[in-house]
């Protein structure tokens, strides 16, 4: 038997699968999805939707009910369901807030999926791409993002070549499976976007988590005001400024939660924390926090480029699952993931 190929190893490569193999198959269902979402591309680019206030139900899709969204049957070239939109309300003026939309680009740029999916892979998130589209037929004429803008007169410019539009699975680690696949397959753009999220990863291993920032945090302001910290979850996502909080600034804390003795920048001399000898990204005060700490620690002590390197390990907003300190609940209320 052949040996099991590494996760990605077969990034940013085009394959030709057995027709009687198991991958064949799912080389089918990915060229069939990307056609449906190039064909949404164009049906949003050329405006050929309606907002409708009653989308059907349907249960396949698992919609129980009515609701409001995108009809899009005067798309006539491939026949689209309709979208339905968590979020359609714009302002007033028929436009979203350039904040908002800056938002969702940035997730876009930032969680790996949609970064090596490319738009196609982005309206998989309903409600960030559309509400785009929203506005890119408002009277801003923008979807919030000049590269998107520029693509997509270069787009319509072409009439729609798919050549133009990045393959939505070439840059994920199975590869592109579809032999004839007619969409952009550029290695260079991929691994440039690749590269960008390692090095913010690799930056968030070797710095204090969001979630040894934020009770760092709490607990400066609980010991030193006498009461409990208002401190929210979404400023822990966001790389909460210790300084911000008037608490020290820190460069490690010991990860033992228990313990989670910090590591001033002020210190001098030898280190108050040692490093983890096998992982060499974890930091104790003591072998016996380190002992302690270990059956938690077993499972994610490894190499540091392992640890960056595994998509698994990390959520799509560039944290490393289990350490943002936000109730899973909430994030997707806030975040949708």
């Amino acid at each position: 038997m052949e040996p099991r190929p590494s996760h990605g190893a077969y990034r940013y490569k085009r394959r030709n699968p057995n027709p009687r193999s198991q991958l064949y198959f799912v080389a089918q269902g990915m060229s069939k999805a990307a056609l449906e979402h190039y064909h949404y591309l164009c049906a949003s680019i050329q405006g050929k939707f309606v907002l409708s206030n009653y989308i059907p139900m349907d249960m396949g899709d698992g919609q129980i009910f009515h609701q409001h969204g995108l009809d899009f049957s005067p798309y006539t070239e491939y026949e689209l369901r309709p979208i339905v939109s968590k979020k359609a309300l714009q302002r007033p003026i028929g436009t979203y807030h350039p904040d908002e939309l800056k938002l969702y680009h940035e997730y876009f740029a930032n969680d790996w999926m949609h970064s090596a999916g490319g738009i196609l892979h982005n309206m998989k998130d309903r409600r960030e791409f559309f509400n785009c589209i929203l506005n890119y037929h408002s009277p801003a004429k923008t979807t919030g993002n000049e590269e998107w803008d520029a693509f997509f007169e270069k787009f319509k410019e072409s009439g729609f070549q798919k050549s133009l539009v990045p393959c939505m699975h070439f840059g994920n680690p199975m590869g592109c499976l579809v032999d004839d696949c007619p969409f952009l397959h550029d290695e260079e753009m991929l691994r440039e976007r690749r590269d960008r999220i390692l090095a913010a990863r690799k930056k968030a291993l070797f710095e204090p988590t969001p979630k040894q920032r934020l009770e760092y945090a709490q607990k400066y302001e609980s010991m030193n005001r006498g009461r409990n910290t208002s401190t929210s979850p979404s400023a822990a996502m966001n790389g909460l400024s210790l300084e911000g909080s008037g608490a020290p600034r820190v460069r490690h804390f010991c990860a033992k939660e228990e313990c989670a003795k910090p590591w001033l920048a002020k210190d001098k001399g030898d280190h108050v924390l040692q490093k983890c000898a096998r992982c060499q990204w974890t930091y104790y005060c003591s072998i016996t926090c380190q002992k302690a700490d270990w059956p938690r620690h077993k499972s994610e002590c490894a190499p540091a480029e392992e640890v960056i390197a595994n998509d698994n390990l990390w959520t799509s907003i560039g944290t490393r699952k289990g350490t943002d300190g936000v109730d899973t609940e909430w994030r997707r209320a806030v975040f949708g993931i």
